[in-house]
């Protein structure tokens, strides 16, 4: 585990924690898309599927990275800032909005199965759920000797309450939920992510 903005050093290069946690996740979800989609629907549509995905990712992720500057132009003078800032109020909601609509578009374009959906969810989400595990996030004090401790307090460890529900709510989706159905495990691995916010705000800062 790491903090977000703490430096890692590989070699003569120095990267901030959460790139190294969101590159771990990447190649989790990636690897398992890509093992799902050639053993249902073939290389060719596996090499065209993770591509566009791929894009869609990487779009999102870096709208989510350089939400701070619609707040603060300035920035803008100071790039490096940015891989030490992300995020803000409804920074999430428009980058999954951003991938969601993109991803729609090559869709309806590409007509791909709705199944595919089902597929590339459950390798999103269980990056998510790496990634969440990863980053060391406090949230309120825990008012006691117990928790995170941070700044010379105990609180909360969000990211392992985030992770460990987002691979409950996996384990739970997998077993019960998937179905012959399409696009029913999407719809509820997107609650799952709502519900997951909803079960943390009480401890969240």
């Amino acid at each position: 585990m790491m903090k977000r903005h703490d430096l890692i050093t590989m070699g003569p290069f120095q990267f901030p924690g959460w790139l190294i946690a969101l590159a771990a996740a990447f190649a989790l979800s990636y690897a398992l898309l890509s093992i799902i989609l050639k053993r249902k629907w073939g290389n060719k549509a596996k090499e065209e599927i993770t591509s566009s995905v791929t894009g869609v990712i990487v779009a999102g992720v870096i709208l989510y990275h350089m939400w701070p500057l619609f707040g603060n132009w300035s920035m803008i003078l100071n790039p490096s800032q940015l891989l030490f800032t992300s995020g803000g109020p409804f920074a999430k909601e428009a980058a999954v909005l951003l991938g969601a609509i993109v991803l729609g578009l090559m869709w309806k374009k590409k007509k791909w199965s709705l199944h595919t959906a089902d597929d590339i969810s459950l390798s999103i989400f269980l990056g998510y759920s790496l990634y969440s595990l990863l980053l060391i996030q406090p949230g309120l004090s825990t008012g006691g000797s117990w928790g995170l401790m941070y700044e010379g307090n105990f609180h909360h460890p969000l990211h392992v309450y985030e992770g460990t529900l987002g691979l409950v709510f996996l384990w739970f989706g997998v077993n019960w939920v998937i179905s012959k159905q399409p696009f029913i495990f999407t719809l509820y691995l997107a609650f799952s992510v709502v519900a997951i916010d909803l079960l943390l705000k009480p401890v969240s800062p």
